[in-house]
C-alpha cells in the first residue's frame, strides 16, 4: 500500500511525499504545478462511481488543478503512454495523472466536495476571493 501526503509549497508547486511510513526521502512534484503560484489548499476526494480517487489542489494563481491517482494493474503491460500525458509515478504501480486546469476568477482558498443541488452529482466546490467555483471533476465533454 502506498501512502501519499499532499504538500503545497509558497514557492509555487504542489508534491506528495510517498511511503512516508520509511521517511521522507520520495518527493514528487506533481505535473502542472510548477506552472501555477503557490498552492493555498487542497483535497482529496473519493466519489462512489469512479474507481480511482482525485486529488485537487488550488493556487493564488487562479488554477485548480484535478489529479487522478490511478492504480495500474499489474498483470497489463504498461497500459499507457505516460510521456504523452501530464502523469507522474508516486509509488510501486501507482501514477497521479493531471486531468483538468480550471481557471478560476482569483485566487482559490478553499476546496470543498458536495451535491451542490438535492440528488446532484456531488462537484468540487472552490472558494475564491470572489465568490464560489462550482466544477465537475471531469470534464463534460
Amino acid at each position: 500500500t502506498t501512502r501519499l501526503v499532499l504538500v503545497g509549497s509558497a514557492l509555487g508547486f504542489a508534491a506528495v511525499f510517498s511511503d512516508v511510513l520509511n521517511g521522507l526521502e520520495k518527493l514528487t512534484v506533481l505535473p502542472g504545478s510548477t506552472k501555477v503560484d503557490s498552492v493555498l489548499c487542497g483535497r482529496a476526494i473519493s466519489p462512489a462511481s469512479c474507481p480511482s480517487p482525485f486529488l485537487v489542489v488550488g493556487s493564488f494563481g487562479c488554477r485548480l488543478l484535478v489529479y487522478q491517482i490511478v492504480i495500474q494493474n499489474k498483470n497489463k503491460e504498461s497500459d499507457e503512454k505516460h510521456q504523452e500525458d501530464e502523469s507522474v509515478e508516486v509509488g510501486e504501480g501507482v501514477r497521479i495523472r493531471l486531468i483538468r486546469s480550471v481557471e478560476s476568477p482569483s485566487p482559490v482558498v478553499g476546496l470543498d466536495w458536495t451535491p451542490v443541488t438535492r440528488g446532484s452529482t456531488p462537484q468540487i466546490v472552490a472558494l475564491t476571493h470572489s465568490g464560489l467555483l462550482i466544477s465537475p471533476i471531469l470534464d463534460e465533454k
